[in-house]
């Protein structure tokens, strides 16, 4: 099936491919959840390296970006040997908050296995308290940012 025919919940999403592997399973031989979780956090750095804020300016800065709230749907199960598409979008930020919403497509058949919105709150490294972004992060969460579609 081609990625034109993949269904995404908003447009133009930043895509990482995974290929699950029998590590990636549990004791059902389905992906555990917890690796999506893993696969999800690892395409988010993708996508804000891409967008121009990489970690070592991240360090720098003595900032981060916290997880606050998760929301995950589960729609189908992966298995060993499934090509996986993860799909993300920055759907919220300013200088103390992001957002993002992901979307997992099995690739055989187009199907979406998982939905999930995660909230981010900036903090400072050193102290583990809110902090605002510095003027790098806040360019490039809010040249991220997606809006949905219109019909």
């Amino acid at each position: 099936m081609s990625q034109t025919q993949w269904t995404w919940d908003l447009p133009s999403p930043f895509i990482m491919t995974v290929s699950a592997g029998f590590e990636h399973t549990d004791r059902l031989g389905h992906v555990n959840n917890t690796v999506y979780l893993q696969w999800m956090e690892q395409a988010a750095w993708l996508h804000i390296t891409d967008l121009g804020a990489p970690w070592f300016a991240w360090q720098q800065a003595d900032r981060a970006m916290a997880t606050v709230d998760t929301h995950i749907h589960y729609h189908a199960a992966a298995s060993s040997g499934s090509l996986l598409k993860v799909g993300t979008w920055l759907t919220r930020a300013n200088r103390l908050h992001a957002s993002r919403h992901f979307q997992i497509i099995r690739t055989s058949d187009g199907a979406t296995l998982v939905t999930a919105d995660i909230d981010y709150t900036c903090i400072a490294i050193s102290t583990g308290k809110p902090a605002r972004m510095p003027a790098f992060m806040v360019n490039a969460h809010q040249a991220g940012v997606t809006q949905p579609a219109t019909p």
